[in-house]
């Protein structure tokens, strides 16, 4: 996949961390579609500027915010959703969808699965907020791959229990939900009981999904202080103490 168009040249922008396959996908996806292609894009010049100024502007609001620092920014929806491909680390060449209210998230494990996705019109918006990766929430993933994922997860875990920033722990807290090989899905219980909604949800979805087996106690108490987790937790097999017609008590 090879294009004599050079996306990175004609708007300036640095290609730094980047394979030469992904290069090569990003002039490929420059040189066949125009911005009106499609609802999911490569930035034009004008983008470039705007999101760069955007993201110095959340790490400036944010209090010195560090997440973003690797991240190069490339594409974006019709909505203001942005996309970005990591340059760095152990999650080096992932996916990661950026919605305008902050909320972010890896999607997809590599920038070819991601283009294949956008040329099928597959994904028609990045919003990372209710995205479920197909990548990562995922049953089958490869040796390597769950060797990556735990290599993250124990570093994402450590910069968690160090970083000073609360914002950056919050994103850190997020990445490590999304994830989470099925063996790590224990020690997520540690943020059961956090005052973020979606973190708890997003907890319990993926025990959901691997059917793990976690201590009912726990999830028991989790229901008798948090109701408006309940229903979730009915659905995983967690009953009230007592029930009678409509009433419960947990």
């Amino acid at each position: 996949m090879t294009s004599n168009k050079d996306y990175f040249s004609d708007l300036n922008l640095n290609p730094a961390g980047l394979l030469q396959e992904e290069i090569d996908i990003i002039n490929d996806w420059y040189a066949n579609y125009t911005k009106f292609d499609r609802n999911v894009h490569l930035f034009d010049a004008e983008e470039i500027e705007i999101y760069t100024e955007h993201i110095k502007f959340i790490k400036e609001e944010y209090e010195n915010l560090s997440f973003y620092d690797d991240i190069l920014l490339f594409s974006a929806d019709e909505d203001s959703n942005c996309v970005g491909i990591m340059t760095k680390g152990a999650m080096r060449g992932w996916i990661f969808f950026i919605s305008e209210d902050f909320w972010t998230k890896p999607v997809f494990r590599t920038l070819k699965a991601f283009y294949e996705k956008v040329k099928s019109k597959e994904i028609t918006d990045v919003s990372a907020f209710g995205v479920q990766s197909p990548d990562f929430l995922n049953k089958h993933r490869t040796e390597l791959e769950l060797a990556t994922d735990n290599k993250v997860f124990d570093d994402l875990l450590q910069k968690i229990h160090h970083t000073e920033n609360k914002h950056d722990r919050y994103l850190f807290v997020e990445t490590l939900i999304t994830i989470a090989p099925p063996d790590k899905l224990s020690e997520l219980t540690e943020f059961l009981f956090s005052e973020d909604y979606w973190h708890i949800r997003q907890i319990l979805e993926a025990f959901a999904f691997y059917n793990h087996q976690t201590d009912n106690e726990l999830l028991y108490k989790l229901g008798k202080k948090k109701p408006e987790f309940r229903k979730q937790l009915k659905k995983m097999g967690i009953q009230p103490q007592r029930k009678f017609l409509f009433w419960e008590k947990w």
